[in-house]
């Protein structure tokens, strides 16, 4: 069965790749020219061409090497996804109330990191996993909560675990940074060092490779 490895492509690699987001829709056009538009799919994914990312040699070996320890497209790994990985906006410092993940009932004791977005009535919700070691603040009604008295965090699994359950009512909030899970979206992989280096001239675009990461639910 294909597993999730714990390791991280490159900041450096991933800051400079083509980010973009991928929903699969199926439209009907009916005989009166109205369409009917559903989707199975609750979650967008994110996509990454990482062939962007890379500056030179040594971050087109490092490609290659993640490509080898994750036998292409059969295992995945982290991916810092720099237009989102914050349970802020990028610019901004994290907080502990950044985000609201629950009220308490005073009996439950878990809870899952989640990051909403919200435009006008509408608001957008999903699980968040692959937390950033280090980088979580938790806090009840505003109030700080320490880690490793108060609570613990599953780093993979983005579950909160208190160690006394939140009283009724009780406002549950965090802040965190966050990886994506990801993997190699295609069974092959090239590279050409002169297409690299026509790119960082600026001579040209169009003779890159494409080698997409694909997020993994």
């Amino acid at each position: 069965m294909a597993t999730f490895y714990d390791v991280r492509l490159p900041d450096s690699i991933s800051q400079g790749a083509v980010h973009s987001l991928k929903r699969r829709t199926e439209i009907t056009t009916l005989a009166n020219g109205k369409e009917h538009r559903s989707t199975a799919q609750s979650d967008s994914l994110r996509r990454m061409n990482i062939a962007f990312g890379a500056r030179n040699e040594d971050d087109i070996a490092a490609i290659l090497e993640l490509w080898d320890i994750a036998l292409g497209e059969l295992h995945a790994f982290r991916v810092q996804w720099s237009l989102d990985y914050k349970s802020c906006r990028p610019s901004q410092n994290l907080s502990a109330i950044d985000q609201i993940i629950g009220e308490g009932d005073g009996a439950r004791l878990i809870y899952q990191l989640i990051k909403t977005v919200s435009a006008g009535s509408r608001s957008y919700a999903r699980n968040i996993t692959a937390i950033v070691e280090n980088t979580i603040a938790v806090a009840l009604d505003g109030v700080p909560q320490i880690e490793g008295v108060d609570y613990t965090v599953e780093l993979e699994t983005g579950l909160v675990t208190f160690s006394v359950a939140p009283a009724l009512g009780m406002e549950i909030a965090a802040g965190y940074e966050f990886d994506l899970i990801m993997r190699f979206e295609s069974g092959d992989i090239s590279a050409k060092i002169d297409s690299w280096k026509a790119h960082m001239s600026g001579r040209t675009y169009g003779s890159l490779p494409e080698i997409t990461l694909i997020e993994v639910i």
